[in-house]
């Protein structure tokens, strides 16, 4: 088991998401991890559409060791204790709340580390090059994507025009078979929701368009990013095709800079076990005691070493 180096980060509980550490699910709460000094390297990681910064924290730790202050927010409506507010809160969220969530990360930041790098599982990725885009001044580090959700090719106008496909984009977008079952939001599983509301999904999808509409076209995409971006993505994940993310590697400006550490199908690694390096267990009585809910990622360690390859050349 990685050791945690973290701390619950309580302002941004406070001032962010207007909740008492109490009211978030235990090990979901947003995170820091701090040399007690401003240093070289600061990194802003972002967890996914249904799930808590556990998901990053992993990853977070490895940064921490390579030097980095770390900061991994909780986004607005996630990681809530209390069932109903849970689902509430997810029915009803923008996605200016998740900007706003990540702005103040980001210039919380800025007083930690001289570069700024950001990055994110999933819909977290998706952020990241919202943020790096839009604000290169402030990211002047590097981009780090794991599983990013930054194309869902044709799913955006089946989700905006129809719900008759909608159990099988949410099974895409966050590899949820109880998204069917439509039980409680607060599932089984300790350190992620146990389905996701239309809604939000709606929200991702907003942010993707936004993101595809700054380019008259796909050859253009990306073309205008100014961060070096390592990315890390698995060729089994069905939420999304790694060929989405080729496509910012061979848009990209900075071609010989980039890293693209790709997991061959074989190892059977999906989309959010790619950041896992430790099973997660089940805290209800639903599941078989022993029979872990999502297995970690195999290859979670040569990952990390591309990644530290990554940082030494970019970075230090």
């Amino acid at each position: 088991m990685t050791a945690d180096n973290s701390q619950i980060w309580f302002d941004y509980c406070h001032q962010v998401l207007d909740l008492s550490s109490e009211e978030i699910r235990p090990g979901c709460e947003p995170r820091i991890f701090s040399h007690g000094d401003r240093v070289s390297n600061v990194v802003v990681l972002i967890h996914g559409l249904s799930d808590s910064p556990f998901y990053m924290r992993a990853i977070g730790e490895r940064f921490y060791k390579m030097g980095f202050n770390v900061l991994l927010p909780l986004l607005p409506a996630h990681g809530i204790n209390n069932v109903a507010k849970a689902q509430q809160r997810m029915e009803n969220v923008t996605l200016d709340e998740w900007k706003k969530a990540v702005n103040f990360t980001v210039e919380y930041a800025k007083q930690l580390g001289n570069k700024v790098s950001i990055g994110g599982l999933s819909t977290g990725g998706t952020l990241a090059v919202y943020q790096g885009i839009n604000y290169p001044q402030d990211i002047n580090g590097g981009i780090f994507l794991f599983s990013a959700a930054i194309d869902l090719g044709d799913f955006p106008e089946i989700i905006l025009s129809s719900n008759n496909r909608l159990e099988e984009l949410l099974k895409r977008l966050a590899d949820k078979s109880q998204a069917k079952i439509r039980g409680r939001i607060v599932g089984d599983n300790p350190y992620t929701y146990a389905w996701i509301p239309t809604h939000s999904v709606e929200q991702l999808v907003y942010l993707i368009e936004e993101i595809e509409g700054y380019y008259p076209n796909r050859k253009q995409r990306y073309d205008d990013l100014k961060q070096p971006v390592f990315i890390a993505h698995s060729e089994f994940d069905e939420t999304v095709p790694i060929e989405d993310l080729q496509l910012l590697i061979n848009n990209h400006p900075l071609k010989q800079k980039n890293r693209f550490f790709k997991i061959l199908r074989k190892f059977y690694v999906t989309h959010a076990r790619l950041v896992l390096d430790e099973n997660v267990y089940s805290l209800g009585v639903n599941i078989p005691k022993g029979e872990p809910l999502e297995c970690k990622n195999p290859l979670f360690d040569d990952m990390i070493n591309s990644m530290k390859e990554f940082i030494d050349q970019n970075l230090l």
